[in-house]
């Protein structure tokens, strides 16, 4: 493996990743008919957080029913979905990973006929209709905007309550958030529109109501300047976008999300122009994401010499899809398996999606890892065994002391009641002596008594 700065270890709001190179948001269109993700996404997404360390976005998800209009998009505004996701992000953290989930609000873009059968409207910035030959969509009312900034903090709200490590703001391509930031859409004469603080002000509303709910630190949004996606490309885009991310700056996020026009939706795009004038603007913040059609190489030259004065890491997308081990094989320099465009959006169907292999080398890393592991494994178990039985030697050794504590105490005991017998005969002996001193004495004045008289009756006998 060559050094590369695109392999150290980075720091990303509350996470710490093992190196720089992301999984991008992709629609796959496999969720069921309630836009609940069935197993099989737990199992796409678990895949390809293999490499431990590895930061994953989902594919967009709908924050409420009223910002969808797809089929077969998860969504995150109902307990169903929530726990669903919840088997998501607990496989993908057991495997050493982290997952962000990106929220989604399609605007104009939708099926109008979809919503339509919902109860819902099609709705965006402007009664601007996406092409000439499209429905005219409903201009957002106030009341409605400030609704959809609230549906963004429960969604997000939610998304930390199906295990998510944070949550991205998809703000570009020519979504609803992107519909307000560009004046191809955006036809307002408000607060919401007709300048560029205007137009900056729903993405910036937006991310104010989801770092309340859930910290900047937990907090994201992916933006792109030069998309033509969804009939997006203002004439000159350099000074909004540049405004925007000054402001998004002051926020402190866990990172801001850049996409080149070398991706246009799901198309191809021979040219890029530069992000360079929005990651000078955004400054060093807080890392930066670059995706835009990255290999192995200009993902290299990108971290460690286009972007070397910034925490930039690289998202990759569409190889991601048929290379699960990316990151690895990137590492490691092994060749990338083509892609299948043709898989990318085949509806509840795991073809395309689950069936990709690891390569042999990452299987032979991870049967070594799996061996270390368990001679690990065996190694605490001994040394757990020789910590029990020098405890229960220990503990031998201390009963044992007690019980010589025990034994000395008793001899201790018995040495006092000998001594305390022995204090009682010496007591009982001088008590005997006294009183025999007494009797004694006693005796002595009896005789001396009895000699005193006989010596008055000698005396009055010789007189």
């Amino acid at each position: 493996m060559t050094a590369s700065k695109l392999f150290d270890p980075i720091n990303v709001g509350r996470m710490r990743l093992s190196h720089r190179m992301a999984m991008a948001p992709m629609t796959r269109f496999r969720a069921d008919d309630a836009h609940v993700p069935p197993p099989m996404v737990k199992d796409y997404y678990e895949q390809r957080a293999a490499v431990p360390g590895t930061l994953i976005i989902t594919e967009a998800t709908f924050i409420s029913p009223q910002a969808g209009g797809f089929s077969n998009v998860p969504g995150i505004y109902n307990q169903a979905q929530i726990d669903a996701w919840r088997q998501v992000t607990d496989a993908v953290h057991a495997k050493g990973s982290y997952i962000y989930l990106q929220l989604w609000a399609l605007g104009r873009a939708a099926d109008a006929e979809a919503l339509n059968a919902q109860g819902h409207a099609l709705v965006s910035s402007s009664a601007t209709p996406l092409s000439s030959d499209s429905p005219t969509p409903k201009e957002l009312t106030e009341a409605e905007i400030h609704q959809y900034i609230r549906d963004y903090a429960e969604a997000a709200k939610n998304a930390i309550a199906a295990g998510f490590d944070g949550v991205e703001i998809h703000g570009t391509n020519g979504f609803l958030v992107d519909q307000f930031i560009q004046d191809t859409c955006n036809k307002r004469q408000d607060l919401w529109g007709g300048s560029i603080e205007n137009r900056a002000r729903f993405p910036l509303e937006v991310t104010r109501a989801i770092v309340g709910a859930i910290g900047a630190d937990r907090t994201a949004i992916r933006l792109g300047p030069w998309s033509t996606f969804m009939g997006m490309r203002m004439a000159d885009p350099i000074p909004q976008f540049a405004y925007l991310a000054k402001k998004l700056a002051d926020f402190k996020l866990a990172y801001l999300h850049l996409v080149e026009s070398r991706i246009s939706g799901d198309a191809d795009v021979e040219s890029a122009e530069e992000l360079g004038f929005l990651v000078h603007a955004y400054g060093n913040a807080s890392p930066v994401i670059v995706a835009g059609g990255y290999k192995a190489d200009s993902a290299k030259q990108a971290v460690g010499l286009k972007y070397k004065n910034h925490e930039v890491i690289i998202a990759f997308g569409r190889p991601f899809t048929s290379n699960p081990d990316l990151p690895f094989r990137i590492m490691a320099g092994l060749a990338l398996r083509p892609y299948e465009r043709d898989s990318f959006y085949l509806r509840q169907d795991p073809r395309g999606y689950i069936d990709y292999d690891f390569s042999e080398d990452f299987k032979v890393q991870q049967q070594q890892q799996q061996q270390q592991q368990q001679q690990q494994q065996q190694q605490q178990q001994q040394q757990q065994q020789q910590q029990q039985q020098q405890q229960q030697q220990q503990q031998q050794q201390q009963q044992q002391q007690q019980q010589q504590q025990q034994q000395q105490q008793q001899q201790q005991q018995q040495q006092q009641q000998q001594q305390q017998q022995q204090q009682q005969q010496q007591q009982q002996q001088q008590q005997q002596q006294q009183q025999q001193q007494q009797q004694q004495q006693q005796q002595q004045q009896q005789q001396q008594q009895q000699q005193q008289q006989q010596q008055q009756q000698n005396s009055i006998a010789h007189s």
